[in-house]
């Protein structure tokens, strides 16, 4: 993510949104600093990747759009055909429209009740809340907006005492279709985000 967020934007991270809010991930994960700065060296002097989206229709016609970060185009889009063709899937367009890109502000829920936090997303201009738990059961509330009001939202939470705020954007279902369950196993599901 680091590599990405410094070929498209730079180095710097006064300059560059996405590199800082990535920065902010690693510090709340207590990523050590010399660590980063690696990263951002290394990315600096790598070779560039380019990035494609890829539309899908999965069995059952769910659909899918798979981000890849590759050197190589023609033998990515061969793996990834091979891949859909051989569990049921093709590749399709006509998948983005189903999409929106939507920032997420993610905060600790420390005393902060449902209630009081979908006020709190009224005020600071956020469009949903949903309720999570992480994987070491802190409770967490996902702030859902526009891109555009993404850091108006994030400042409006830091008065309130959350402890961290993280900053990310989601593809986020323009509609919804309760589909059937499919049995479908992916067997590189470690390429998907």
């Amino acid at each position: 993510m680091i590599k990405i967020a410094v070929k498209e934007g730079g180095p710097n991270p006064n300059f560059n949104a996405s590199l800082a809010s990535i920065l902010e991930q690693c510090r709340s994960y207590n990523m050590p600093k010399s660590t980063v700065d690696t990263a951002i060296k290394t990315a600096e002097k790598a070779k560039g990747g380019t990035q494609h989206v890829y539309e899908a229709r999965g069995p059952g016609g769910f659909v899918m759009l798979i981000e890849v970060l590759t050197q190589n185009h023609t033998h990515t889009h061969q793996v990834i055909k091979h891949l859909l063709s051989k569990n049921g899937g093709v590749l399709k367009d006509g998948a983005h429209h189903v999409f929106d890109r939507k920032g997420v502000v993610v905060a600790e829920a420390r005393g902060l009740s449902t209630e009081n936090a979908l006020d709190l997303a009224i005020e600071a201009g956020a469009e949903d809340v949903q309720e999570v738990e992480e994987e070491e059961e802190r409770p967490q509330l996902k702030f859902i907006c526009s891109l555009a009001e993404l850091s108006v939202v994030r400042t409006a939470l830091r008065p309130e005492g959350s402890k961290w705020c993280l900053l990310d954007w989601i593809l986020y279902p323009t509609r919804r279709r309760c589909w059937t369950p499919v049995s479908w196993s992916w067997p590189l599901c470690s390429w998907m985000p």
